[in-house]
């Protein structure tokens, strides 16, 4: 996009910025020829503390420049749009997308022999429909490019060196619209903000593991009705934008406050860089570069900025459940007792019925039922049956009920209706009076049955225990039998612990409350590690995508952490999550110290229905010993 900047030169200062010029000087300024390099779009570079500029161009494809416009290095090409990443090691990689093979294009630019600076090709990919803009995300170490077509359709991909070169890998679509003429990644903040005339600078999570949460950051009521070449200064922690009248910046971390602007005499701009002490414009219908010095003043990280929240990987992760959209819900863990690594997972898909996988995560079986939306699971002393597995039923309001044999076969032993009207979460109680399910009538109460099996194990008969009442909504729940103790999780306000021993005159005691920091409602699953007499609860922090972990008791906040993406075994993050479920016994060599299983709300790398991701205890213990 090519912008006509027409009026006075002269600098204006907001908020107390100091530019360090004055408008005469500026004026002076003299343009620097690209001598007959017709450039699209302009970046910085810096090698050996000397400044060069990285050009691309539709007739002469990439070009390094120093500052005098000597070319230093060219890769041939019609190079349309342009993104570049500093490496670690002083190198960078660069992202090109090639107009006439409509390939997106991967470079790094590094010394050779003699320090002469030269582009590597490191992938061609193909198929590519026109794009607009392209901007580098660095995410947990990995390297992540977003890459937004002329039609406003945009990808986030991730990109992995290989042995034959590097690899693109999907993990998200991006909606965005027509009209955006560039974007970049404020990592600072998890932010990928675009430039979309005629509507303003958007922002939305740069992560793809969380909500979208789009967002107008800069209005057309700031920015006039042309705009872009919108770059990012973290120096001054500002963002830097091309209008008509010449050039913006504004407050990055002020919620868009104008800091400084300058009115620019020229023929038309059609691309800006920031180096720490100047400005590049790429100016003019002859491509002239003119430099502007800027101030150096460092500008202090804010408030605002991320909080590093420790990540781990899942190892494993299950088939996509059958129903799309929000589907997949709650897990449970059936130990093999005879043989640990044939464990099995069940875990619901509440639009259709109930799903058992084995550890690889492949289909078992499948029981179509109705609705089924918590699972949980006992073992029990009967001659035809290890465990019996329970599951809350929305379709008729109920209870279906399954026998799991030795050898680990399941059998549908029916339904039983309950007097609720929507019967939502559940968790399993098992005592010497008993076994007991308590399940929440979704928005009133919480409600405890008596499940009475037969040794023909036909006919289950329920019966009714205590009741909670008062509270909100409420879905996960669990039993610490060991120590008689039941948690339930009241999704807008925090975890509740009651005392089963200590009498009906006995009231649940809030121990963890929502704070928007440690549990961010809404808080859905809840889980214990019980290894002995000790262990931990979990509970998914379905608000900020993180699993909050505590002492048993509930008591002491511990950790958080999140689970992101696994490119060795190209197994996505897990978010917004609904149930998860923990065992501590030991499962076999792949998972010798337990396994966590949680729901994910966002199934990328392809996309898919959603599905439950299978997390080594062992990850969590090392976390636990950083601590």
């Amino acid at each position: 996009m090519r912008f006509s900047i027409v009026g006075v030169l002269s600098c204006v200062v907001f908020l107390g910025c100091d530019v360090g010029t004055d408008s005469k000087n500026l004026s002076s300024q003299k343009p620097t020829s690209l001598n007959g390099v017709i450039a699209e779009q302009i970046l910085p570079i810096n090698f050996f503390e000397q400044r060069y500029l990285l050009l691309s161009s539709e007739t002469q494809g990439l070009l390094l420049v120093d500052e005098f416009a000597e070319v230093q290095a060219q890769q041939p090409g019609s190079i349309e749009a342009l993104a570049i990443q500093p490496r670690g090691d002083g190198n960078y990689l660069i992202a090109a997308y090639e107009e006439q093979a409509a390939q997106l294009q991967l470079y790094q630019l590094f010394a050779g022999m003699g320090s002469a600076l030269r582009f590597e090709l490191l992938g061609k990919f193909e198929n590519f429909a026109p794009v607009s803009a392209l901007c580098f995300a660095v995410q947990e170490g990995r390297n992540h490019l977003f890459v937004i077509g002329e039609s406003g359709l945009g990808f986030e991909y991730l990109l992995t060196a290989s042995g034959a070169g590097w690899d693109l890998t999907e993990i998200r679509p991006l909606y965005l619209g027509e009209g955006i003429n560039s974007c970049a990644v404020d990592s600072r903040r998890g932010r990928l903000l675009v430039s979309q005339p005629p509507l303003g600078v958007l922002a939305l999570n740069a992560d793809a593991e969380s909500d979208e949460a789009r967002e107008l950051l800069l209005s057309t009521e700031q920015l006039g009705d042309e705009f872009g070449s919108l770059r990012l200064d973290y120096q001054r922690d500002q963002i830097w934008l091309l209008v008509q009248q010449g050039i913006v910046a504004f407050d990055l971390s002020g919620g868009g406050s104008l800091d400084q602007s300058w009115e620019f005499p020229g023929k038309g701009a059609a691309s800006l860089a920031a180096f720490n002490d100047r400005l590049a414009l790429l100016e003019g219908s002859q491509r002239e570069v003119v430099y502007i010095p800027v101030s150096t003043k460092p500008v202090q990280a804010t408030a605002d900025s991320l909080e590093a929240v420790p990540v781990i990987w899942a190892t494993g992760e299950t088939d996509p459940v059958y129903s799309s959209g929000d589907a997949a819900d709650d897990p449970a863990i059936w130990v093999n007792s005879h043989s640990p690594e044939n464990s099995l997972i069940f875990a619901t898909d509440k639009k259709r019925g109930l799903n058992i996988y084995h550890l690889s995560g492949g289909l078992k079986q499948n029981f179509p039922l109705g609705k089924l939306n918590n699972v949980d699971i006992r073992k029990i002393s009967h001659p035809h049956m290890d465990a019996i597995a329970v599951a809350s039923n929305r379709t008729d309001p109920g209870l279906d009920i399954f026998a799991i044999r030795t050898n680990g076969e399941v059998e549908h032993l029916g339904y039983r209706s309950i007097d609720l009207s929507d019967p939502y979460g559940l968790c399993l109680q098992q005592d010497d009076d008993g076994l007991y399910a308590w399940v929440s009538d979704k928005g009133s109460s919480l409600h405890q049955f008596k499940l009475k099996i037969p040794k023909l194990a036909k006919g289950v008969e329920i019966e009714r225990g205590i009741r909670l009442d008062n509270y909100a909504q409420i879905e996960g729940c669990v039993v610490d039998d060991q120590f008689a103790t039941l948690f339930f999780a009241e999704e807008k306000r925090g975890i509740w612990r009651l005392d089963l021993n200590a009498g009906a005159e006995v009231a649940p005691v809030l121990v963890a409350e929502v704070d928007g920091k440690q549990l961010v409602a809404d808080i859905e699953g809840l889980a214990l590690y019980q290894a002995n007499k000790k262990g931990y609860l979990m509970a998914s922090s379905q608000g900020s995508d993180t699993y909050a972990l505590f002492s048993r008791d509930g008591s002491e906040f511990l950790t958080q952490f999140k689970v992101g993406i696994n490119p060795q075994l190209g197994i996505d993050g897990s978010s917004e999550t609904d149930g998860l479920a923990i065992t501590s016994a030991n499962l076999g060599a792949q998972y010798p110290q337990g396994l966590l299983v949680v729901q994910d709300g966002r199934n990328r790398m392809p996309r898919a229905r959603q599905n439950f991701k299978l997390i080594d205890w062992r990850d969590i213990n090392l976390l636990l010993l950083q601590q």
